[in-house]
């Protein structure tokens, strides 16, 4: 990732590049959201396409989309009764 070199994002660098490969941005995105932006225009549509494909990682802190943490569910109903798979 060019972009990151010295440590610190480069949006400019990172909206050049996007722009070159078809991505549209606004004038205030920030390198983040550049960077969202390519994931959704350039890879997001071909995740799945012909094979499977898992998304392997930490979970979030903050998983709105997700409803509850595992701890957050086990406090409400009891960590007896928490289902494996929640952990």
């Amino acid at each position: 990732m060019a972009t990151l070199a010295g440590g610190s994002p480069n949006a400019a660098a990172l909206a050049a590049a996007a722009t070159a490969v078809g991505v549209r941005m606004a004038e205030d995105d920030t390198w983040e959201d550049i960077f969202s932006r390519i994931l959704l225009a350039k890879v997001e549509p071909y995740l799945g396409n012909g094979r499977a494909t898992c998304s392997i990682g930490t979970r979030p802190s903050w998983r709105p989309w997700h409803g509850p943490t595992p701890a957050t569910r086990a406090s409400r109903i009891g960590s007896n009764s928490t289902p494996a798979a929640w952990n």
